[in-house]
């Protein structure tokens, strides 16, 4: 019985890690966006928020000449755990493009209990934390039948590297992810209204990606490949000075996950957003919905967002600033 309520301890902590924290790092959804929409922009093209997160071809959905610089803070679990994202991309060259990522996800001041005797203490006796890192290089590429540019098709691919420490151990591993993006203009020649449909798909941790640890096993995570299917719409009615977006995905996350979401922006300053996802095999018991949403806020090249969203565990709250130069 010497060490039983330590073991126990640690048990307890390596599963809500295991479960909630650890496993979900590269499935949180970076920008205030991303979580009002619950991550459904698979084929989301905007080149005011080139988000190679979700589908690396998304970088190159426009060709734009201005760099994109993006942060993100969000406040996840009730404010359990902090995350952070930030992005800078390159301006199109020769209808190439290049961007840079970088995630990081921090869970601090979890307690070290002693180990178990005839006189118990619950008073912890050291603290520590699981903190991880990942950093992405996005390239991606555009072809577009110009001068009418009625279709356009890109593809992107992000290599990431993966850094995660928890407690005195360390792991580290590489992943590869994969998308294209295809789109097809209407209303090419009146201009009236014109709409966009897109259909993209991405493979994320192509192979599966591995994190080796520096225990005297050396032990390995694997985070398995996962799919995702989108199909969306935009339509820019310049009668109302809106524009709209709407998209429904499925991806193979969770046993199975129907998404859908929307975007409204005004006068491309101001806009709300929301999204919605189901977990069509989920069991009893668990969540089987989860929704969110925001607003933002953009003038001048520079943009303030804000998202919110429900989970399990308790609220999400993300605020992020993004700036095109």
């Amino acid at each position: 019985m010497k060490k039983v309520f330590l073991i126990l301890i640690l048990v307890f902590v390596t599963i809500i890690l295991s479960a909630d924290y650890a496993e979900s790092f590269l499935s949180i959804f970076p920008t205030s966006i991303g979580e009002g929409t619950r991550g459904n922009l698979y084929s989301y093209s905007d080149n005011t928020n080139p988000m190679f997160f979700y589908n690396p071809a998304n970088s190159s959905t426009d060709i734009s000449d201005k760099i994109f610089i993006g942060y993100e803070h969000k406040f996840l679990y009730s404010n359990i755990s902090h995350f952070n994202s930030a992005s800078f991309i390159m301006p199109t060259i020769r209808s190439v493009r290049i961007g840079f990522g970088y995630i990081n996800q921090i869970i601090s001041g979890i307690p070290i209990y002693p180990e178990y005797s005839d006189t118990v203490s619950f008073e912890p006796r050291g603290y520590f934390s699981d903190n991880a890192h990942c950093i992405l290089l996005n390239v991606s590429y555009i072809y577009t039948n110009d001068p009418i540019s009625k279709y356009e098709i890109a593809g992107g691919l992000n290599i990431k590297s993966i850094i995660h420490s928890i407690y005195e151990n360390m792991g580290i591993g590489a992943g590869l992810d994969l998308g294209i993006n295809n789109s097809y203009k209407f209303n090419t020649f009146s201009e009236q209204v014109p709409s966009k449909v897109y259909l993209g798909f991405v493979l994320k941790d192509i192979g599966g990606t591995k994190i080796t640890w520096d225990t005297d096993s050396k032990t390995t995570d694997t985070r398995e490949m996962m799919y995702g299917i989108g199909l969306s719409y935009s339509s820019d009615i310049r009668i109302a000075q809106s524009q709209i977006f709407l998209e429904l995905n499925y991806s193979n996350r969770e046993g199975g996950t129907v998404g859908f979401s929307f975007i409204y922006k005004y006068n491309q300053m101001i806009g709300v957003f929301a999204g919605e996802n189901e977990y069509i095999n989920a069991d009893i018991g668990y969540t089987q919905r989860e929704i969110g949403g925001g607003c933002f806020i953009d003038i001048l090249g520079f943009g303030i967002y804000y998202g919110i969203s429900k989970s399990e565990i308790g609220f999400n709250n993300s605020v992020s600033i993004r700036y095109r130069v």
